[in-house]
Formats: C-alpha cells, sequence, structure tokens
C-alpha cells in the first residue's frame, strides 16, 4: 500500500536546474523542479541521517516516487499549460495593454477538441496556468542570470548561467511503500535542502517544509498539494492531460506517443478509439550524481500534451472510476521514480484566462531591502575578475555595433546604418571625447553642459546616433526625465538594442552602480557615443597619417 508526503520547497538561492544542455557558453535552466532531482536530495538526506547505507539504499530506490515539484502560489498548484487551450495573440496584446490593477482584463480560450478558429491559433503566454473561480490564472517563472569565469587563460572563459530566480514557492507529491513510512517521514527533521547544480557557488540552498502528515489517499495528497479543478461528467469521452513528461513504449520497446487503446479497452471492457490530440515531444534529461554522468536520452511526450479517446458506450461509475485510479493516482510508463508518466483525466479547463499573472506572496520576502544585491560581493577577488571581463566583452559589443555602421551599405535599413561618425580631423574626435569625460559622472542628474560646442558637434551629418547629434545626445544621456518625446528615436533605438541577449546582460539592472541615476537607455546610448568617438579617432589618425 502506498503513502502520500506533500512537501513544500522554497529556494534561498537561485535554483540551477539544466534544460538542454550548454548553448553557446550559456546554459538554460528549468522552470520547474523535476521529480528526479527531489528524489536525488532525498536519497542523500536518508544516507546523511544514517536511515540507510550503501548497502541498503536500494530499498529507498525501489519504493520512493518523486512527483514534480510545480509553482505554488495563493493556495494553487499550477501545471503546464494544456496544448489544446489557444488564443488570439493580437487579442492578448490589446488586452495586456488595456489591463489595469483594480480592473483586471480577461482573454477568451478556445478548446482545440470542441471547436476550431484559424484567428485563434497561438498558444498560451503562461508556461503554467491554475484554475481560480472559473477562470484560468497564469504565471511565469522569474529567471535570474550569473556570470561565472574558469581559471584558464582561454579567450572564451567566461559563461553564464540561467537559474530560477530566489523565494519561489513549489510544491510535490512523494510517494512511498507503506513499510518505510517511519523512514520517509525522518525527512521532517531537515528543513534545509541543497537542489540543482553548482550548489557551492551560490546555487541550490532551498527551505523545505512537510504539509500536514502522510497520507493513504492520492486524493487527499492532491488537496493539501493545492491541485484542484472540476471534472467533465460525460463517461464516454477521457480526456487525458498529461502533467508531467511520460515515457511510453509498445511491446517492441518502441517509443509511442500514445496510450495504447488496447491497454484501455483491458480495463473498461469497451472498444476504444483515439479520436484527436495535441501533443509534443521531447527528450528525456537529468544528471545522476552517483554516476557522474547524464541519463541516456529517451524520446517522451512532454507535459501539457493532450489525448482524447471515445468508447463505443459510456462507462458505468464502477467502471469510470477503476479507470480514473489506474490513469490518474498512479504514475505511468518509464522512469516513473522521477516522476515521469503523471496524468490528469478529464479535467474541465475554463476558456477564460486573466491576463494579469497570479500574484506570489513570497516574492523578495526576507531579503533586506537596504542591501544592494552586489554590495555583498563587491569585494570579492572573483567577482572584480568577472565584472572586468563584462567590461571587456561589453566594449567589444559597442564596437561591433559602430562597425556595422561603417560597414553597411546604401540601402540597409539594420541598426550599424543609425550611427554616423564623419568628423574631418582627429583633434575634432579628441575634443568630443574630453566633454564626454567631464560628464560621465553627471548622467542623469540634470547637469546642462555649459561649454562652446563647435559646428560640427550641431550637425547630425557629421556625428549623430538615429539622427541626434552631439548637442542632442548630451541632452539626453544628462537629463533626469529621458522618456520625454523629443528622445523618442533614442530611447526606441536603446530598448531595441537592450532587448538582445547581450543588451540585457551588460546593461543589466544587477550590475549597475547604486550610486548612478541615468537609466540603462542613457548608459547605452552615453557608453555607444564613447566607442563610436574612440573608434573614428583612430580612423582619422590612420589617414592623416598616410597623408
Amino acid at each position: 500500500m502506498k503513502k502520500y508526503l506533500v512537501i513544500e520547497i522554497n529556494n534561498k538561492e537561485p535554483l540551477k536546474i539544466g534544460s538542454g544542455g550548454s548553448k553557446a557558453q550559456t546554459e538554460p535552466a528549468k522552470e520547474y523542479i523535476p521529480g528526479s532531482t527531489i528524489r536525488g536530495a532525498v536519497i542523500a538526506q536518508l544516507l546523511r541521517n544514517g536511515i540507510y547505507d550503501e548497502s541498503t539504499i536500494k530499498e529507498a530506490l525501489q519504493k520512493i516516487q518523486c512527483y514534480n515539484a510545480y509553482p505554488y502560489r495563493a493556495g494553487k498548484l499550477f501545471i503546464p499549460t494544456p496544448q489544446h487551450l489557444r488564443m488570439s495573440k493580437h487579442e492578448w496584446r490589446k488586452k495586456k495593454v488595456s489591463n489595469e490593477k483594480d480592473h483586471p482584463c480577461t482573454l477568451n480560450l478556445i478548446n482545440l477538441l470542441e471547436d476550431q478558429r484559424p484567428e485563434m491559433k497561438n498558444p498560451l503566454e503562461y508556461r503554467f496556468v491554475a484554475v481560480h473561480d472559473r477562470r484560468l490564472t497564469g504565471v511565469k517563472i522569474p529567471k535570474t542570470y550569473r556570470q561565472h569565469h574558469t581559471k584558464g587563460k582561454e579567450k572564451d572563459n567566461l559563461f553564464s548561467y540561467e537559474a530560477i530566480s530566489p523565494n519561489q514557492t513549489f510544491r510535490a507529491i512523494i510517494a512511498f511503500d507503506e513499510s518505510i513510512t517511519e523512514n520517509v517521514l525522518s525527512l521532517k527533521k531537515t528543513n534545509v535542502w541543497y537542489l540543482g547544480g553548482s550548489k557551492g557557488s551560490g546555487y541550490g540552498r532551498c527551505e523545505l517544509k512537510v504539509i500536514g502528515g502522510s497520507f493513504t489517499s492520492f486524493d487527499q495528497a492532491k488537496e493539501k498539494l493545492g491541485l484542484s479543478y472540476e471534472y467533465s461528467t460525460n463517461h464516454q469521452e477521457l480526456t487525458v492531460t498529461f502533467l508531467s513528461d511520460c515515457i511510453l513504449r509498445n511491446e517492441q520497446g518502441q517509443p509511442i506517443n500514445a496510450i495504447p487503446t488496447s491497454d484501455l479497452e483491458k480495463i473498461c471492457g469497451q472498444r476504444v478509439e483515439l479520436e484527436n490530440h495535441y501533443i509534443q515531444t521531447g527528450l528525456s534529461e537529468g544528471y545522476n550524481a552517483k554516476w557522474r554522468a547524464r541519463y541516456p536520452k529517451e524520446t517522451t511526450i512532454r507535459a501539457g500534451s493532450v489525448l482524447k479517446y471515445h468508447f463505443s458506450d459510456e462507462l458505468s461509475v464502477e467502471k469510470w472510476k477503476q479507470l480514473k485510479d489506474v490513469l490518474e493516482n498512479h504514475l505511468i510508463g518509464s522512469r516513473t521514480q522521477d516522476g515521469y508518466g503523471w496524468l490528469a483525466v478529464n479535467i474541465d479547463f475554463p476558456t477564460c484566462l486573466e491576463v494579469r499573472e497570479a500574484k506570489h506572496e513570497n516574492t523578495r520576502k526576507n531579503v533586506s531591502p537596504d542591501i544592494p544585491a552586489l554590495q555583498e560581493i563587491e569585494n570579492d577577488d572573483a567577482f572584480k575578475v568577472i565584472q572586468k571581463g563584462l567590461q571587456q566583452t561589453k566594449q567589444r559589443w559597442l564596437n561591433l555595433i559602430y562597425k556595422r555602421s561603417s560597414d553597411s551599405g546604401q540601402g540597409k535599413q539594420d541598426e550599424g546604418k543609425q550611427i554616423i561618425m564623419n568628423l574631418s580631423k582627429s583633434a575634432h574626435y579628441q575634443n568630443l571625447l574630453n566633454i564626454l569625460d567631464r560628464l560621465e559622472e553627471e548622467l542623469g542628474k540634470g547637469t546642462t553642459f555649459k561649454g562652446l560646442l563647435r559646428d560640427y558637434a550641431l550637425d547630425n551629418r557629421k556625428c549623430s546616433i538615429v539622427g541626434q547629434n552631439f548637442e542632442e545626445i548630451l541632452k539626453f544621456v544628462t537629463t533626469k526625465d529621458p522618456s520625454t518625446t523629443k528622445f523618442e528615436s533614442l530611447n526606441a533605438y536603446s530598448a531595441k538594442m537592450l532587448s538582445t541577449r547581450k543588451g540585457q546582460l551588460y546593461y543589466s539592472d544587477h550590475l549597475k552602480n547604486p550610486k548612478q541615476l541615468a537609466s540603462s537607455n542613457q548608459r547605452f546610448i552615453f557608453d555607444l557615443l564613447k566607442a563610436s568617438l574612440e573608434i573614428g579617432k583612430l580612423e582619422s589618425k590612420s589617414l592623416e597619417v598616410k597623408a
């Protein structure tokens, strides 16, 4: 007989749980805590507490199943968004703009299993949803990026980790055999766990608590989990929603993308047809610390996929209860110990979505607002190395933006052509650089430059960014209100460049000097102007030497 434990996890440090492997010096992160990660931590705790040793731990490995931990907010567990619910992205954008705090908007959805409309074909923006007052509400998991470096002297020794931001709350179920109840309940003694990767580098510290005691009913565990929804009463149709990834194989061991109808027919005793399906496939992932190697990759049906079956006759209450118990109260397929194969049947999803994201009560909880995030580590030698590396790579990025300007041909409308540096003498470039040096400490303070500006500083054909000459750029980078309409072109260009991956990295608020008042747009335009003038001066000097 099985028992169930409901746990709540709040990460006090960023959670680095890799998704898809390293990609170009950045490793993406999952937005939830996989069952395999929780299971590894459970086994480690049982060993650490002396409940098992290396010779007896096999019992726990075979008798414990750990479900995925999903976001938990306002008493609700948020599950992966089902694939059969769609919206119009154009309506979403309109609602997003008009949405107000006191009068939140809702968006109409369609269920592709029942309705088909060409204009409503887009997946939902939210990765996870929950049902609240006959409406869906969604969440997006905030991410954080941190820079790291290796000790080697290779050219590319700087890399970044993506991770789940601190102070997010998740809930999960641990299923276990009744015979090891006492051993599993010993987990209550430890409330600080370390999950995911890079635990020695400031990642993974979590606070864990057990919600209630152990439960003998899966329905009781679901209630404590915060998983509540209404069911369809049509017992002639079966709609299966995958709440986690699932690995299914046929009798020959080959991967398949649906539950075989023959398996369902054995349970219900009548003919079953697969009527419709909306699925996504993926690959299983994971790292086994004991092996010191990654798990073999296998084809999976991804969480959020939906299957619809039709029975020849409506099932009796007894048969329906039996079918529901098999599919919903047990994990199916392979690797169920790691949380694969979690299903739900006949969920009656509402077709109305709240545009506003569900609030997270614990965001920034217990974090002092008086201490900037970088202040605690600003004197650390490793951090200084990282900052220096960032400055160097940022400078190369700014130089590349300018070079695209000089290399672009006539008629091109890319970002490079927005910059013009066409001064006749290197001394003119140096004169403008001297002005920038004097104003660098005045960015965003409302300081007015009172010196004399030469004609070339007022001519946008000689020196400009997106049509704004040097004088206009000075006004932009020093004003206290850079959002006014007269700076619209500079703000639009900055927003475009800072929305790129490198722009987000180099001009993150986390790397901003707390004493600096300038906005990210102002800092970017100032740095770009300075980099462009430096290159222009070098090119002008080269021409003067040749002459």
